[in-house]
């Protein structure tokens, strides 16, 4: 699936570990009770139910060899974009920036890439693209991830749509930028900060 002539071993051993995690996610997301609401719930009702099927019927049974190519280049390449996915040629595409800025934070790009995964899903159940940023919400629905009303409400409403142009080519991409990135990590720092403190509270309770 990774495209190793065009990254360096590095990257590369990124990818393949946050891949691999990435297979666990939607195993044990294809398996939950509550698979067809989260779906809904990040991509609406009127996709292609058969499509759907056959995507969870894959990922139950740990095949995994429909998603997309992932291929890495440069930040500038990508125009500051942390990572994108192009469905014209069903490429996700990752920065090798934000690859080397994360390298010690697995949990950053295993979530671009489930945000990345997402788009491709998006991608193959619905004739057109589900309104804002369809993918970052389902990354955090498989994760498990809880958002507020106001989070929810920014990423149905965020603009998430670039161009990519290699070799002459251009794609149309939809795109984790560092904005919406930096805004969902210190959202995640504050619930942290948050457990944090009732903690402490519960520590000097029975002090």
């Amino acid at each position: 699936m990774l495209n190793t002539n065009l990254a360096n071993s590095t990257h590369a051993a990124l990818v393949e570990e946050s891949l691999k995690n990435a297979y666990n996610t939607l195993s044990d997301f294809a398996n939950r009770e509550e698979f067809l609401l989260k779906i809904q719930t990040a991509f609406g009702e009127t996709f292609h139910a058969d499509k759907l099927e056959g995507l969870r019927q894959q990922w139950i049974a740990g095949d995994f060899a429909s998603l997309p190519q992932i291929e890495i280049l440069t930040g500038t390449q990508l125009r500051g974009a942390n990572a994108a996915y192009a469905g014209e040629n069903n490429t996700i595409y990752f920065s090798e920036d934000f690859l080397s800025q994360y390298a010690d934070n697995l949990s950053a790009i295993n979530s671009v890439l489930l945000e990345e995964i997402g788009h491709y899903v998006d991608w193959q159940i619905n004739d057109e693209d589900t309104p804002g940023d369809e993918g970052e919400y389902f990354s955090n629905l498989v994760q498990g991830f809880e958002l507020s009303e106001s989070q929810i409400q920014a990423l149905q409403g965020e603009d998430d749509y670039g161009v990519l142009n290699l070799e002459q080519d251009w794609f149309k991409i939809e795109q984790n930028n560092p904005t919406s990135f930096l805004n969902l990590s210190s959202n995640l720092a504050i619930s942290s900060l948050q457990i944090f403190t009732i903690c402490l509270v519960i520590f000097y309770m029975y002090q």
